[in-house]
């Protein structure tokens, strides 16, 4: 059981990326966050080098739709990733290719994208996205 959620914490105006996973040191090649812009993940198989063409990117001014239709031709195994972004709007978008561990999906939540692979079902990205919503007040890293 693995999962992300990637969020935009609107009473604050910032950004953050929470992992969970039984790989060693993915903070370290799966998230990718600029404050004053975004927060991008890569994870299922992930993918180090689609954070980094995905900040590019997003730095040219590309929209976060726009990077995913960039950053698939730059990875011949694409389908085996999940990728998350959240702009500093709040605005979300994610891929979950289809090569990705059963179940795998992402849902695309108010200010969040919650990802996850090897889960029981869809049940818990929905989960995440509600518990992110229901508790404004708290610190982000709460």
């Amino acid at each position: 059981m693995t999962y992300t959620i990637i969020g935009h914490y609107s009473r604050i105006g910032r950004l953050g990326v929470g992992i969970t996973t039984y790989s060693l040191a993915v903070g370290g090649y799966c998230p990718s966050i600029r404050g004053d812009l975004v927060a991008v993940s890569s994870r299922a198989f992930a993918n180090p080098g689609l954070r980094d063409v995905a900040m590019r990117s997003l730095d040219d001014g590309h929209s976060p739709a726009e990077v995913l239709q960039l950053i698939e031709p730059q990875d011949s195994h694409f389908d085996y990733h999940q990728v998350g972004i959240v702009d500093l709007d709040g605005t979300g978008i994610a891929c979950t290719g289809g090569g990705t561990q059963p179940w795998a999906g992402h849902v695309i939540g108010a200010g969040s994208v919650p990802m996850g692979d090897s889960l029981s079902g869809r049940a818990i990205v929905q989960a995440m996205t509600a518990e992110f919503v229901s508790y404004p007040a708290m610190e982000l890293a709460d």
